[in-house]
C-alpha cells in the first residue's frame, strides 16, 4: 500500500477534536483520511503490558473490528 503524510488545517479537522479545550492547530495523517470523521475507539499503550493487558487488548480489538469500529493508536 502506498501511503502519503497529509497535514489537517483545522477547519479540516473531526468535530471531537474542534471541540476540545484545546484543539491542535492541525494534525497529520498517514492511511485512510476518512476514518478520522466515523466512530473510533482509541487504544493508548504501555512499555511493560502485563497479561492481562494483552488479554484486554486482544479481546476488545476484536470485537471492535467485528463491529467496523476504527481503532486509533498512536503508532
Amino acid at each position: 500500500m502506498n501511503y502519503k503524510i497529509v497535514e489537517l488545517p483545522y477547519k479540516k479537522l473531526p468535530l471531537k477534536l474542534q471541540n476540545i479545550k484545546k484543539p491542535p492547530s492541525k494534525i497529520y495523517a498517514i492511511g485512510n483520511i476518512e476514518l478520522l470523521y466515523k466512530e473510533s475507539f482509541s487504544i493508548v499503550g504501555t512499555r511493560h503490558i502485563s497479561e492481562y493487558g494483552i488479554k484486554s487488548c486482544e479481546y476488545f480489538t476484536k470485537e471492535l473490528v467485528l463491529r467496523k469500529i476504527t481503532t486509533v493508536s498512536g503508532m
